[in-house]
């Protein structure tokens, strides 16, 4: 089933990256340009004797992903464009009080997207102006979404993760921990090929 859909999204509006850990936003004056949204799965395949097509299996979500190109500029003589850069890159680096870049909420017309900025780059610097400052600023930027990972369930009645976790003690092998978790020993071999 092919399913397609049109974002309707008010051109007049600007893009909006919001840091949510910090409250403070990029604001894009005019709409992006080569906005893409990649929404995919990871999809296994294996051949089997006698059969025309291969088996297929769905094993797991993939990345989201938005990229989109924009353009800053300077509105007064006063306005530095470089500083805007600079907000995102600081975006797109690693913040050592929260051990991770920054989430971000990129906003455009209905589009909404909670992410990490993955990458921020084809930064083109246009003319100079007076006061040796630049009047504007292209880049690209490409968004992947961000969900948090809980390890601790708040909702005892919730089913149990797909995901699995064990610290490894000394002297524990697959064996044995298949022995622990399954009861079977054997399955030790299954989750070594996991």
């Amino acid at each position: 089933m092919t399913m397609s859909f049109k974002l309707n999204l008010n051109q007049t509006t600007p893009w909006t990256l919001l840091n949510l850990d910090t409250g403070q936003a990029v604001v894009g004056p005019y709409p992006p340009t080569s906005l893409t949204r990649n929404v995919a799965s990871e999809i296994g395949t294996a051949t089997s004797l006698g059969r025309e097509h291969p088996i297929v299996q769905w094993l797991g979500g993939s990345t989201e992903t938005i990229a989109f190109e924009a353009t800053l500029y300077a509105e007064t003589f006063l306005d530095r464009i470089e500083d805007k850069v600079e907000e995102l890159f600081a975006l797109a680096r690693r913040d050592e009080a929260l051990g991770r870049p920054p989430v971000v909420q990129f906003v455009y017309g209905t589009l909404t997207f909670r992410a990490l900025v993955k990458e921020l780059g084809g930064i083109k610097y246009g003319d100079l102006r007076p006061n040796g400052t630049y009047r504007r600023v292209d880049f690209a930027i490409t968004l992947v979404r961000y969900e948090p990972l809980d390890m601790v369930a708040t909702d005892p009645t919730a089913p149990e993760p797909s995901t699995r976790f064990h610290v490894v003690a000394d002297g524990e092998t697959w064996e044995s921990m298949a022995r622990d978790e399954y009861g079977e020993p054997m399955l030790g071999v299954k989750l070594r090929d996991l």
